[in-house]
């Protein structure tokens, strides 16, 4: 199971912070650690952050929406794409790019895929909302932006248009159900937050992973429900959505695509 640093800007800013991005190495020697930055880095500061953490892979996030509601947010993002590129070829271990809670429509998708991403976390609405945590630090609050942005499933919908790219799916993701729903809309793997940060807050580490093990075996009890042994045989299940996704689709024109490019 792996797991992500939070942003490294603050490494960046302060090598006094070095020691709390280290401890996840130093507890997690053998396992898969994404390092995560914004995409306003150049490849020379995430080269120095690869250097300090050894991470086996690298998120870059996408947060145009959180940094225009934060009051002391970037408001020049000309330089992101050309980051983007140069990262993705300048660095050796794999690229992820991620939103961060807005979700990703299929031109954003193609966009990246352009830039040569080849891993893209659409992570859409529905869980963490950084556009309320800057409201409520803002004097004139952009309420009416709330609930800006795609869910996860509307994002995975619009990933399925786009072909030869390796979906991530995060946001809103609560209980195994979702995790299951997520990998059947095509997502490669899931990722959650809440959850583990609840588990580890509220538990001592033996319960803490037995829990996580009973996680585990749900998302398994689910599949064998719907008669399935595989993500592979999951993809390939019929698929029943609201009203309102429905209406999505037909808006979208994306039918087609989504029984067509899930596997």
């Amino acid at each position: 199971i792996p797991i992500a640093t939070g942003s490294l800007s603050v490494l960046l800013n302060d090598d006094r912070n070095v020691d709390s991005f280290k401890v996840i190495r130093k507890h997690n020697p053998n396992g898969i650690v994404f390092a995560n930055v914004g995409a306003d880095k150049t490849l020379d500061q995430v080269n120095k952050i690869i250097d300090v953490l050894c991470p086996n892979l690298l998120q870059i996030h996408l947060n145009i929406p959180q940094e225009m509601v934060m009051p002391e947010g970037d408001r020049d993002f000309s330089k992101l794409e050309q980051n983007i590129k140069d990262i993705v070829q300048g660095i050796k271990i794999p690229v992820i790019v991620k939103e961060v809670g807005f979700g990703m429509s299929k031109s954003t998708i193609e966009k990246l895929k352009s830039l040569g991403v080849k891993t893209i976390d659409v992570s859409g609405s529905g869980g963490t909302n950084f556009i309320k945590i800057e409201n409520a630090r803002r004097f004139r609050q952009f309420e009416y932006l709330n609930e800006y942005g795609l869910s996860t499933v509307e994002s995975l919908l619009e990933a399925n248009t786009v072909s030869d790219v390796e979906i991530l799916a995060s946001g809103g993701i609560r209980n195994p159900y979702d995790v299951v729903k997520a990998l059947a809309l095509g997502a490669r793997s899931v990722g959650m937050s809440k959850y583990f940060l609840k588990l580890v807050v509220n538990n001592n580490y033996e319960d803490a992973i037995n829990k996580f093990n009973e996680f585990i075996e749900d998302v398994k009890t689910i599949m064998t429900i719907l008669g399935v042994s595989t993500i592979k045989e999951l993809k390939n299940l019929e698929l029943i959505f609201s009203n309102s996704l429905i209406n999505y689709i037909k808006q979208r024109n994306i039918a087609n695509n989504i029984l067509r490019s899930r596997n």
